[in-house]
């Protein structure tokens, strides 16, 4: 393959001494945005994979047509996705612009601003709504619809995270971040408790997590930091079809029904008798606490499990089931992906790399590093058979379960009212988990008022 190292004119117009460095990290921990790392990329800028020399619509200059992109993963990943691009779209030179995690929608933002933004950019599904708000990112539903057989190899609903009030698309869901539970077998062979499988009930969890918890040693049968709307919403979803929006984006209104209500008061009922860990519960340390043995069960993000499998003790038994249900499968949806520049100078290349890195891309680099499962389920089966090959084919089939769910929620608020509906959720949600409130409150203290704040943004 053929690569090239570029100067660093993006970096020196946000006023840095060279090129950003990437940082990795679903679970939000940078690894590599230092000063250090800074200095390096004054030597090393921008790197590129360069495909056929031949032009392909630029036949005038002679030159290869370049697409940019720019992520916030590690150089590692960057470089794995980098190298997938070797002679893969005839014409087109591929050109990687790193930058870190922390602060990385704000630089994206400031060189969107400045016309100095890539081609191609991640982004969280959120930024790429606000970025459409803003005219930012190209609509790509006209591609999508141009290429069906593309469009209906995603996941069912993960699109739906990236389309617009208008049912234009701000960009492509990437990878899918999912909530389910890893679980200490030990602890469920000592108490004589059976594995869970795909069909256990919230009400088989909360039991379960009592019969783990050990008061006298301060041991908590599940440990669940996230107990927010969004989370008791899987619950009143599964068991009558209404969460507490009505539609992951837009919402025209929240809702509160005793489904929610109920579910709510088992997840009071739960922290009340120490079965499960308390909102004000730091999980900061919470995979290392399960990788030392400590923790029975814990709802974590599938992210966790790349680092259980890489780093966690070989006497360390563990397991992973989906979220539970009541009757119908219900999972919440948070993506990542990709969106392109309004501005870019080639966008139906622009394009072509972006569908080349849904479609190949994922197959390679998630196989060697499986951190989460692709939006785009042809390019899934890597991801899935290394998940196999390490001895987690339960991690598979859960993960697949819950992206085939018949039901998909939010899991934050995506409008651009969200900041003024959130203060209420911030100032009382917990109290109705601490038991300080009744949950028949709940339509007056947060229902009420986020309605008002919706309708009023209308």
């Amino acid at each position: 393959m053929s690569k090239k190292w570029l100067a660093a004119p993006l970096a020196i117009a946000l006023g840095t001494t060279g090129i950003l460095t990437g940082c990795s990290g679903s679970s939000g921990s940078s690894t590599a945005a230092t000063t250090t790392a800074a200095a390096q990329s004054n030597k090393e800028g921008v790197t590129t994979a360069a495909t056929d020399s031949t032009t392909s619509g630029n036949e005038n200059s002679g030159e290869s047509i370049k697409v940019s992109f720019m992520t916030w993963e590690s150089d590692t990943m960057n470089q794995a996705i980098l190298d997938t691009f070797t002679d893969a779209i005839p014409g087109v030179t591929v050109e990687l612009v790193p930058s870190p995690l922390q602060d990385y929608g704000i630089k994206l933002q400031e060189m969107l601003a400045s016309d100095i933004a890539p081609d191609i950019f991640m982004v969280g599904n959120d930024m790429a709504l606000n970025y459409h708000a803003e005219d930012l990112v190209l609509n790509l539903k006209p591609y999508m619809d141009a290429d069906t057989s593309f469009t209906e190899g995603f996941y069912p609903g993960t699109l739906s995270t990236f389309t617009t009030s208008d049912g234009q698309m701000a960009g492509l869901p990437g990878l899918i971040n999912l909530y389910g539970y890893f679980y200490n077998k030990k602890y469920f062979d000592d108490a004589g408790l059976a594995y869970p499988t795909e069909d256990w009930t919230f009400d088989d969890l909360y039991a379960t997590a009592e019969k783990l918890k050990d008061e006298s040693s301060n041991r908590f049968g599940l440990y669940q930091k996230t107990n927010d709307v969004f989370t008791i919403a899987i619950y009143s979803a599964s068991k009558d079809g209404n969460g507490f929006c009505d539609n992951i984006y837009p919402v025209s209104k929240v809702q509160a029904t005793e489904s929610f209500l109920e579910g709510t008061q088992k997840a009071a009922d739960a922290i009340a008798s120490k079965a499960m860990t308390d909102p004000t519960f730091d999980d900061a340390n919470l995979v290392s606490m399960f990788m030392q043995g400590a923790v029975p069960i814990m709802r974590y993000g599938q992210w966790a499990a790349d680092e259980l499998i890489r780093n966690a003790p070989d006497d360390l038994n563990w397991g992973y089931i989906s979220t539970p249900k009541v009757e119908k499968n219900a999972q919440i949806l948070d993506s990542v992906g990709w969106s392109i520049n309004k501005k870019a100078a080639n966008p139906d290349q622009a394009f072509a790399v972006l569908k080349y890195l849904e479609s190949e891309t994922y197959k390679v680099v998630l196989a060697k590093t499986p951190v989460a499962p692709p939006a785009y389920q042809p390019a899934a089966d890597g991801y899935y058979q290394t998940l196999k090959d390490k001895g987690h084919e339960d991690l598979a089939q859960g993960l697949d379960y819950m992206l085939n769910a018949e039901i998909k929620l939010p899991v934050r608020f995506l409008d651009s009212w969200s900041a003024k509906a959130s203060k209420y959720l911030d100032a009382d949600w917990n109290s109705f988990l601490t038991g300080e409130k009744p949950v028949s409150d709940i339509q007056t203290v947060i229902v009420d008022p986020i309605n008002d704040v919706i309708n009023s943004s209308k």
